[in-house]
């Protein structure tokens, strides 16, 4: 039988930035700012150092990239919306939807956030990249507001409402759920109400009238 050819170590070079992504999760899940270091992400992804520099320029474009490719889902499920122009969907399934996508964004970003505020330098660097490519909460209130101005203007729901109140409202709940889960756990979860209950009090109000 022929000699078998010795196995590479470590990851495919295609998945690389994916790896270091998942390890910076991993890590600030784990043991929070303590052990995020670069050289630490590298061991945890089985990639060398200069990969991380590589592809995120350092450590402050790392956890950027791992906010951002949380964003993918709700930037998906806003383009959906944004192509809802039948309205079709009831307004309550819409707004459970981009409930959910905030949440699991909210659930993925938070630990994030907290280890970038723990270090003022990093959050000096962090704000300004915020600022320059205009990210915040407010890019998830003006995706609800926006989808709730087309459904006001198709009179599905009440031609009163503030739109812009309301989305804000809903995406405040999204952030206190997940804030709830990361700072107490999901035991206390049930603390508070429901997603569904929220979104359905909240879709209540903005009936017609």
């Amino acid at each position: 039988m022929p000699d078998q050819p010795p196995r590479k170590r470590g990851r495919p070079s295609e998945g690389v930035r994916e790896a270091i992504l998942t390890a910076t999760l991993e890590l600030i899940a784990s043991a929070g700012l303590a052990n995020l270091t670069t050289k630490e992400i590298a061991a945890r992804a089985r990639v060398s150092e200069a990969s991380i520099h590589y592809h995120f320029g350092g450590k402050t474009g790392l956890l950027q990239a791992v906010i951002l490719d949380g964003l993918e889902p709700l930037k998906k499920l806003g383009g959906e919306v944004a192509g809802d122009d039948t309205g079709e969907r009831p307004v309550g399934d819409v707004l459970l939807a981009i409930a959910r996508t905030l949440e699991g964004f909210f659930d993925r970003a938070l630990p994030v956030l907290e280890t970038i505020q723990a270090d003022a330098r990093l959050r000096a660097s962090f704000s300004k990249r915020l600022a320059a490519d205009d990210l915040g909460p407010h890019r998830g209130v003006e995706l609800v507001g926006n989808y709730l101005k087309s459904a006001q203007e198709n009179g599905r729901i009440d031609g009163k409402t503030d739109t812009a109140g309301a989305a804000l409202g809903l995406v405040g709940a999204c952030f206190l759920r997940a804030w709830q889960r990361h700072l107490m756990g999901r035991r206390r979860q049930q603390k508070l109400p429901s997603l569904e209950q929220a979104v359905a009090a909240l879709t209540a109000q903005l009936a017609p009238r």
